[in-house]
């Protein structure tokens, strides 16, 4: 049975069925026509919806290129939802009320500095909440918080890296302190030894900030995410 047939089941069951696909940034490295198959899907079968999540949200928009005319998604109806990291105020709250709804006491400097170390990013507040649920304490679940994210950024950038070696190296030359556009393109033609073009390299920097890698302030590049950036120092 295809996947097609595992869907038309679904829909023949009624009710409402939603399917959700985490990280579905991925499945455009996959050879299956998974674009093609959710039109299909939302044009053919009334009983079921799709939810798509990713942390890459150019990698995702890639993938699903639902403004694209020639895309198989274009105009189908949807709804985007892009989460902005918390405000320092909102991230308290958020660890505050999580704590307080499973009953663990934990003290304010603490808190506090689980959002000095996480800078409101979502996902990394909520494994350091788990980990203080499984029992560790603040210093074991910051620790094992920092080893588990290195190994998640790895694994999830070796697809970039694999693209070109020059989007680890940026990072690198970023996560080490340089910031302007000249300076990391130095570094990077450092560790590489050899010049690099100037339109291949702003290719470079330009697809890292919409993957979500680097974020572009008047003052140059940097990385919004603090994990991210451990991971690359």
């Amino acid at each position: 049975m295809n996947l097609s047939e595992v869907l038309e089941r679904i829909n023949s069951l009624g009710g409402r069925f939603v399917i959700a696909i985490d990280e579905a940034q991925y499945l455009r490295f996959s050879s299956a026509r998974y674009a093609e198959l959710i039109a299909w899907a939302t044009d053919e079968l009334e009983n079921v919806s799709f939810i798509l999540t990713g942390s890459e949200v150019g990698l995702l928009e890639d993938f699903l290129r639902i403004h694209d005319p020639e895309s198989a998604l274009f105009g189908r109806a949807h709804v985007e939802i892009k989460l902005k990291r918390f405000e320092r105020r909102q991230s308290l709250d958020f660890l505050r009320k999580g704590f307080d709804e499973i009953g663990l006491e934990v003290r304010a400097e603490e808190l506090e500095e689980a959002v000095d170390e996480l800078d409101g990013i979502v996902g990394w507040l909520t494994l350091y909440g788990y980990n203080r649920y499984l029992g560790l304490s603040h210093r074991e679940a910051l620790k094992k918080l920092k080893e588990d994210a290195k190994r998640l950024v790895v694994s999830e950038f070796s697809k970039l890296k694999e693209l070109s070696p020059r989007y680890e190296l940026a990072m690198k030359a970023v996560a080490n302190g340089r910031h302007r556009w000249r300076e990391i393109k130095e570094a990077v033609e450092l560790l590489e030894g050899k010049k690099i073009d100037d339109k291949n390299f702003s290719n470079v920097l330009n697809n890292l900030v919409r993957y979500g890698y680097l974020e572009k302030t008047v003052e140059g590049y940097f990385i919004p995410d603090p994990l991210v950036e451990l991971a690359f120092k």
